[in-house]
């Protein structure tokens, strides 16, 4: 737990939410991904590729949250 006072605490609580939300997301994200694979693997390749097309931008989305996120903790701490 942080003992910072003030708009640094506010900061950091603010991107602590963030950050679990944008994971919580992702994960999230990739299930449905996931979902997509599965049922195109079944029926449509179409589907299937989509699907993986999909997980990779989500994984993108999440390394660049992470790095926003670790930018925010240097600018602000």
């Amino acid at each position: 737990m942080s003992t910072t006072t003030g708009p640094a605490a506010a900061t950091d609580l603010v991107v602590a939410w963030l950050e679990r939300g944008v994971l919580v997301v992702g994960v999230l994200g990739l299930l449905v991904c996931t979902g997509l694979v599965v049922v195109g693997r079944r029926r449509r390749s179409a589907l299937a590729q989509d699907g993986l097309v999909s997980a990779a931008w989500v994984l993108g989305g999440l390394a660049l949250a992470a790095g926003a996120a670790a930018l925010v903790g240097v600018v602000a701490g």
